[in-house]
């Protein structure tokens, strides 16, 4: 069988080089990490009309190493181990220098294609004394495709003239690329520069490379900029400088994380103060040098990073990520989610961090390129692989860490949901707090005065210190002390004095422990002081009862006695009460309305039935309470204080109620009944709120319970009152489907954050039981009433949807 072989089209040039990095910026990016990876300690971008020269002083190239690596096409020594084989034999230079290849896929010469027609290519090592020159015509590549790559010549001479002399180097290499493909203005070499300086690790401590941007052309109007005070990222000639090195010592929050091969050390810095520090077991075997700094930029952080470095952050960019010190693309650039943290912030306003609050750097340090390869592109990110994947695990889990601190800790979102407190208007005070403190540049609030704060840090240091795998190698005694203030831990449930207890334990801390046992005994003493006064309290309670019972009795006996005298009279003018009565039934009388003996005694049969049923209730919360069923109890304690509130509103409008206050329903009109008993019976009984009943034509007649309605709208005038509201509204609308009651009033109103919660059980923002609301949401949810709530008006405003019949 006779054996063929490939051939290679000139038309490959354009694969690899033009088609391949589509950059210009790019393309000069892949030139300095050549240089890098000669090890030179500097490169110089010089800018003339049509003429971009690139030099650097590193090792140089012979003429065998042209012939055999560099006009190689494909084929790296850096990637084989034979690109410093002289050098290693004078004991690991490169460590010595502190240096791994930025590059190895053979291709990166190329992006001199990319920026111009042509090459002169000049270069010379220290065993030398001539200079080795290529002049490559990159147009003859594109004559013809159908020539084949390898027959088209390079031309090389050695030059005598030694061109680095002046320069006073030794060795080093020169390209000098003409027939620019783009024009070079002032505005794409700053463009350049912004993006060199993110090209070699910003955040890098030492810094062994420097790269300078040469432009005769731009001097002039680079004095004019320093006249007039311009950052140096609006100055084109110079050095560029490691700026963003002056913004990484931003007073705001940040994890610092190293992994070796053995161990990944963590800590938390909250505006210069350490709040944790722990050590755990490195389970990534693929990962054996990554360290990792993000910085949750707070509004003083952006604030300050803007007058800094002349950018907003979110134009700067976010997180990026280094390979051997030099920037891997797209990660960190404006709008990009290679990290995936907006894709997740997305799902949670508030409760995730994203690109616009983070910015910091991911650097893995390697010798083993294939492992983080980057796509050919050159801005595509990362090859997948096993490698990568763990790379992207591990980046999860300290940005979950920073990011569980800075939720939690300083925004306080868990503390609703993990029921820190004893009283809930407490979360809100410390949340509002910390809404401001946040944006501060000291900590001090945190750690020395915010409840919340100290307790969610003990919930967090007990994670930790629960964890087997981590070592907690120091935690703010500070932020976990509770105690510091007497006034806060009396404020917080019992739990967190156990939690504080098994930390102590588990860290050996005597100190923490002493505390906790004094603690415990102030809080022992003053819930020995809360019984007594709950005691002394309940007795003049039933003091007080008993003499109220005692004059509602004597009231009662003395109102019978009038009844009984005034119902003769009331017979005789029966006659005379037609011209009395309107079109319509009044519900409820505008003077009070005096009752029969049968009446009385159906009210008062009502009240001694309910008392029973209350009593029963009590005893089976007893019941629940001495087995342990906390939700059973709390169910009948529920239903005796909604029981309790139906007697006590019976007793308000009783005198005044024109229907049998013992029926359980009645079909009346809605609408009549409402307005009738917030104009006849409430407005003139309470006179410390106006309430203005709009007149309407609207009217719906329905079956339901008058003590039901009369309830709900109790509870929304007494919280009205303890919004301290001073006008009321009561309007009705209607459209094809509902009846719709609009109960508005001017007070404080009702707050985003509180919203959510206003019908939930025990839920309170004014220290009451919390009921008032949940009973309204109870009675409307049973009469198939549905409640909207609109907070964006000034006071609070209730809407009522009423079904019309049959629809």
């Amino acid at each position: 069988m006779d054996k063929v072989q490939f051939k290679v089209s000139s038309a490959l040039k354009n694969l690899v080089g033009q088609d391949l990095i589509r950059n210009n910026n790019i393309a000069i990016f892949e030139l300095v990490k050549n240089s890098y990876d000669a090890f030179a300690s500097k490169v110089v971008i010089d800018f003339e009309p049509d003429k971009i020269t690139i030099s650097d002083d590193g090792k140089g190239m012979s003429i065998d190493d042209l012939k055999n690596k560099w006009l190689f096409l494909a084929y790296s020594a850096k990637k084989d181990g034979t690109e410093d084989i002289e050098e290693e034999k004078k004991k690991s230079y490169r460590d010595r220098i502190n240096r791994h290849y930025a590059g190895a896929k053979g291709v990166g010469r190329f992006s001199c294609d990319r920026l111009g027609a042509k090459l002169d290519l000049f270069t010379k090592t220290k065993a030398q004394n001539s200079v080795e020159h290529l002049a490559v015509n990159w147009s003859d590549f594109e004559e013809d495709q159908k020539k084949e790559f390898i027959s088209i010549n390079v031309n090389h001479e050695v030059l005598n003239k030694d061109l680095f002399s002046s320069k006073k180097q030794k060795s080093g290499t020169i390209l000098e690329i003409t027939n620019l493909r783009d024009t070079w203005n002032r505005e794409t070499i700053l463009e350049l520069k912004r993006s060199l300086e993110k090209l070699i690790n910003p955040f890098s401590e030492k810094i062994s490379f420097n790269i300078e941007i040469k432009c005769e052309s731009e001097k002039k109007r680079d004095l004019d900029e320093q006249r007039n005070g311009a950052l140096d990222s609006k100055i084109v000639n110079g050095v560029i400088k490691n700026s963003i090195a002056q913004v990484i010592n931003l007073k705001t929050t940040r994890i610092d994380v190293a992994l070796n091969k053995d161990f990944v050390e963590t800590s938390i810095v909250d505006r210069g103060t350490e709040i944790y520090r722990i050590r755990e077991k490195n389970n990534f075997k693929k990962l054996e040098n990554v360290k990792i700094n993000l910085y949750f930029l707070n509004k003083a952080a952006k604030q300050a990073f803007s007058t800094q470095m002349g950018v907003q952050p979110v134009n700067y960019g976010s997180v990026f990520l280094f390979r051997n010190g030099f920037r891997i693309l797209p990660f960190g650039n404006p709008g990009d989610d290679s990290w995936k943290l907006d894709y997740r912030a997305q799902q949670g306003y508030n409760r995730f961090l994203g690109t616009r609050d983070l910015f910091g750097r991911v650097d893995v340090v390697t010798d083993l390129i294939d492992e983080f390869k980057e796509v050919s592109s050159r801005d595509g990110g990362l090859i997948q692989s096993e490698t990568t994947l763990q790379l992207y695990r591990f980046f999860e889990i300290v940005h979950h860490r920073l990011e569980r601190y800075v939720v939690g800790v300083l925004w306080g979102e868990g503390f609703l949901k993990r029921q820190y407190f004893k009283n809930v208007l407490e979360v809100q005070k410390n949340r509002e707090v910390l809404g401001k403190d946040k944006d501060q540049d000291s900590a001090d609030y945190v750690i020395n005065s915010s409840l919340g704060s100290k307790i969610d840090f003990v919930q967090l240091v007990k994670t930790l210190i629960s964890d087997k795998n981590i070592q907690v190698l120091y935690y703010n005694r500070d932020l976990a002390n509770i105690f510091s203030q007497p006034t806060l831990f009396d404020n917080a449930n019992p739990q967190v004095i156990s939690d504080l207890e098994r930390i102590a334990e588990q860290t050996n801390d005597s100190s923490l422990m002493a505390s906790v046992e004094d603690a415990k005994r102030q809080l022992a003493e003053m819930q020995k002081e809360k019984d007594a006064a709950v005691r002394r309290a309940e007795e003049a309670e039933i003091r007080a009862q008993k003499a109220s019972s005692e004059r509602d009795e004597a009231k009662y006996e003395a109102n019978v006695a009038k009844s009984l005298q005034k119902k003769a009279e009331s017979e005789k003018q029966e006659l005379q009460g037609h011209y009395d009565r309107v079109a319509s039934e009044n519900l409820f009388l505008s003077s009070d309305v005096n009752k029969d003996v049968k009446q009385l005694s159906a009210l008062q049969h009502h009240i001694t039935h309910t008392s029973s049923f209350i009593h029963e209730l009590a005893m089976k919360a007893l019941d629940a309470v001495s087995i342990g069923d906390k939700d059973k109890a709390s169910s009948f304690i529920q239903r005796i204080l909604f029981e309790n509130t139906k007697i006590a509103t019976l007793s308000n409008f009783v005198s005044k109620a024109n229907f049998d206050l013992m029926s359980k329903r009645i079909t009346k009109d809605i609408v009549s009944f409402i307005n009738e008993y917030m104009e006849n019976v409430y407005s003139l009984a309470n006179n410390d709120m106006n309430i203005q009943v709009e007149k309407t034509d609207v009217s719906l007649s329905m079956l339901f319970a008058p003590i039901d309605i009369i309830v709900v709208l109790d509870c929304l005038l007494d919280n009205s009152r303890k919004a301290e509201a001073k006008n009321i509204i009561v309007r009705w609308i209607e459209d094809s489907e509902n009846v719709k009651l609009i109960f508005a009033d001017d007070g404080k109103g009702i707050s985003d954050a509180v919203k959510p919660y206003i019908f939930d059980y025990r839920y309170s923002t004014t220290g009451g039981g919390g009921l008032g609301l949940f009973h309204v949401h109870q009675i409307s949810e049973k009469m198939g009433i549905n409640i909207k709530v609109d907070n964006r008006v000034s006071g609070a405003k209730f809407i009522f949807e009423f079904k019309k019949e049959g629809e």
